[in-house]
């Protein structure tokens, strides 16, 4: 199993190749002087001016590219993937907001925010401390809770300084209960 870490690196590099680009010609420049004038003037009519030399870049011909369309479909699919069979909840958010799926992960983001909560309870009652997984992944589904909150629905919400599992799960817990 990777790290969160990893998961949302591999959705933010999937992102860039969604634009990815084919170049078919090359852009062609070359750099010539300007001269910029300051005249300043007076009252008896004398006028002094300065002279001062920029260089500007002048396009010759434009870079022209084209969509790679076999690698922007790679990455559609790889974030596909990623949206549906990632152990992370927060890589999944992450992959369907690439993927343009916002009535989706609406959705989806309470059921993702009550199935930590009851791993977080389920840990609780063996009275074994919550893993560190379940604890970042509260935390991080949780913060995307308040921003759908935020966001949609225009309320006002706190997200803790820190992860913290206590107050992600009762926090959590209150969301599952809004919602």
């Amino acid at each position: 199993m990777e790290d969160l870490e990893t998961s949302l690196r591999k959705v933010e590099d999937l992102r860039r190749d969604l634009s990815a680009e084919i170049v078919v010609q090359d852009e062609e420049s070359h750099i010539e002087q300007k001269a910029i004038y300051d005249v300043t003037g007076s009252r008896d009519g004398a006028h002094a001016a300065n002279v001062e030399y920029i260089d500007e870049n002048i396009i010759d011909k434009p870079r022209i590219t084209k969509p790679d369309t076999q690698k922007r479909e790679a990455a559609r699919q790889a974030l596909q993937q990623l949206y549906g069979y990632s152990e992370w909840y927060s890589a999944r958010y992450s992959a369907g907001k690439e993927l343009g799926q916002t009535l989706q992960i609406k959705e989806k983001v309470n059921l993702w925010l009550a199935d930590l909560v009851k791993r977080v309870n389920e840990k609780k009652d063996e009275k074994i401390e919550a893993t560190e997984k379940v604890q970042e992944e509260a935390f991080v589904i949780f913060a995307m809770s308040q921003y759908v909150l935020i966001v949609e629905k225009k309320q006002e919400c706190t997200i803790p300084a820190q992860p913290n599992a206590k107050t992600a799960r009762k926090k959590a817990e209150e969301n599952v209960q809004v919602a």
